[in-house]
């Protein structure tokens, strides 16, 4: 018996084998830092900021070269230009400017805007000491959005109470006396009268459907 016991005991466990491992996830291919086009957007953030994004290719970086001297880019100093506008039939009248100097290398910058709800555009360039601006690209224009409640309602939803009063007149729900039997009646058979005029009903909503039928009958 021991001799049993000693040789189930000298017997070494198996060894588990180890789970696969799964190989790196291919995401595709990376991001690109640039796509090869000299450019500058313009992002609203919220009310008071606005976000924007450049990039200056290696090209144009040589045409500035070129035209104002190797040394352009140290003797200028990076700057975005932002231009307060009043879209006026969807031309952009500009009311004055305010100059913001950045690191190129950087690629973005945030803005702030002193006034909430009001229209901009920026334009990137290199600002010489005598205050010159040479302009390299300019950005799209943009409206940020105001700090409240906007005073526009969607008509679809607007006309609810009064669709619902109308249902009600129409139901007879509205004259003086009438009874709560004979209110239900009214509004059964006008429901009838909708579900064979319409198959759906929005859900967020009185249907315009129901009422166009309740009209007719």
């Amino acid at each position: 018996m021991a001799d049993i016991l000693s040789l189930s005991s000298s017997k070494e466990p198996q060894a588990a084998h180890p789970a696969p491992q799964s190989g790196p996830e291919d995401w595709g291919a990376p991001i690109p830092q640039g796509y090869g086009q000299t450019c500058v957007v313009l992002m609203p953030r919220d009310p008071s900021w606005m976000f924007c994004y450049w990039e200056l290719t290696e090209a144009t970086a040589n045409e500035l070269k070129s035209r104002y001297g190797e040394d352009i880019f140290s003797r200028a100093a990076p700057t975005l230009r932002r231009y307060r506008i009043r879209l006026e039939d969807g031309k952009p009248r500009i009311l004055g400017h305010v100059d913001c100097t950045v690191a190129l290398e950087a690629r973005n910058w945030y803005l702030q805007a002193e006034e909430e709800g009001s229209s901009w555009f920026v334009e990137l360039g290199l600002k010489r000491p005598n205050g010159e601006f040479i302009l390299i690209t300019r950005s799209n224009n943009i409206t940020l959005p105001r700090g409240r409640v906007s005073s526009v309602t969607d008509e679809k939803w607007a006309s609810i109470h009064a669709q619902i009063e109308e249902l009600l007149a129409l139901s007879g729900g509205g004259r003086t006396g009438a009874g709560s039997l004979e209110i239900a009646r009214k509004i059964a058979e006008r429901w009838n009268v909708m579900v064979q005029t319409s198959s759906r009903i929005g859900s967020g909503g009185v249907s315009s459907s129901l009422v166009s039928a309740l009209r007719k009958t």
